[in-house]
């Protein structure tokens, strides 16, 4: 038995497993996938890599800049730029947009869930496909390319996202009020498209594009800037 179960290992769950951790508990992480970081998401194909979930942080209150100082003093963030654009497509015109420093990690995005990571116990491939209570604590059945196995901890933490969580709480006593909120989540489709070149002398003079009234397009990111010249 643990003290706490965490199902999801994206950037909640890992913060939240990694707050529990250093207070002394008995933290186990279970994640569906078989990567850490959720939306925080980095493809690696052709000796190189590229963001397709979260592509860079850009701190506006206290907590996440102190986050952000963290990784930066531990190599896993720098800045990428203090300059963004904004395509408007009905004018076709491309102007600057400037603001804050954001930051961007050279490794990939991926990193930052390495990182929170540490030091924690996590099973990945592992999918909750069920949750009930036994006297006093709760119970878990995992299901995973071999076997359905179960866990038995003292509390849980659900860190999906509201649909999936919805799934798994349906079943037991929860309140109808609690599911009505997880009902009224609503999600925007979104497709996020990689595409590479052959290396070639670049005449870009951006590194991330906002792009508005474009009912199909709205964000355009050149990841190679956010690696290191070799």
């Amino acid at each position: 038995m643990v003290d706490i179960v965490i199902i999801g290992a994206g950037m909640s769950g890992l913060v939240c497993a990694q707050q529990l951790h250093q207070a002394g508990y008995k933290v186990l992480v279970v994640e569906k996938s078989r990567g850490l970081g959720g939306r925080v998401a980095t493809r690696r194909l052709h000796e190189t890599c590229a963001d397709r979930g979260t592509c860079y942080l850009n701190p506006k209150d206290e907590l996440l800049q102190r986050f952000v100082e963290l990784l930066a003093q531990q190599d896993i963030l720098q800045i990428w730029t203090d300059t963004t654009h904004e395509f408007d497509a009905s004018l076709q015109q491309l102007k600057v947009r400037r603001r804050s420093p954001i930051y961007t990690a050279a490794k990939g995005m991926s990193a930052i869930a390495r990182f929170l990571a540490t030091g924690l116990e996590i099973q990945l491939n592992q999918r909750v496909v069920g949750i009930s209570t036994v006297a006093e604590n709760w119970c878990l059945q995992l299901e995973s390319t071999n076997a359905t196995t179960q866990i038995t901890a003292k509390a849980v933490v659900v860190a999906i996202p509201a649909p999936q969580a919805l799934t798994l709480l349906e079943p037991i006593a929860v309140s109808h009020e609690f599911l009505a909120n997880l009902r009224s989540v609503e999600f925007a489709p979104c497709i996020s498209v990689i595409a590479g070149y052959p290396s070639m002398q670049s005449n870009f003079d951006w590194q991330a594009v906002t792009v508005v009234n474009d009912d199909n397009l709205a964000w355009i990111g050149l990841d190679s800037s956010k690696r290191a010249e070799k």
